[in-house]
């Protein structure tokens, strides 16, 4: 069972001539623990792609599923508790807290979930190694760059 499945996305902008594609027939599997990248010049679609996988946005047709369950047919509070769930972003230019370590940062999304002690350091640990920064736990965004 694949942990997130495309089918046919589309997403396009206006109408007549002024239709803008953003994205085209977008079709794709990922399995829990893959590491995938998405990668394309300017105005590919990236940024479109990632909005509808967290899903701050929704296609114009096809289907997302996660875990088996149509994303794209939620109602704005059932995306609101699968974004608070299910979703992280960590942009190029990121948005840390100025007043938070990247570890904080990170934890945070968990705290609002009611995640805490043990379990919260051991996640927040793991996903720090999987990316190659848990040498920078404890830094600041202003010391980081």
């Amino acid at each position: 069972m694949a942990l997130i499945k495309l089918n046919k996305i589309n997403k396009y902008y206006g109408h007549g001539q002024n239709t803008v594609f953003a994205l085209r027939d977008i079709s794709l599997s990922i399995e829990q623990g893959e590491m995938i990248s998405i990668v394309g010049k300017s105005g590919s679609g990236k940024s479109t792609l990632l909005n509808i996988l967290g899903g701050l946005d929704t296609p114009t047709s096809g289907d997302y599923c996660f875990q088996e369950k149509k994303i794209n047919k939620l109602n704005q509070n059932a995306l609101a508790e699968f974004r608070a769930r299910n979703v992280g972003f960590i942009v190029q230019h990121f948005a840390l807290i100025d007043d938070m370590t990247v570890f904080d940062n990170i934890a945070l999304p968990l705290r609002y979930n009611r995640i805490s002690g043990l379990k919260l350091r051991e996640t927040v640990e793991h996903l720090l190694k999987q990316m190659e920064l848990i040498d920078k736990a404890s830094f600041f965004q202003l010391n980081y760059q």
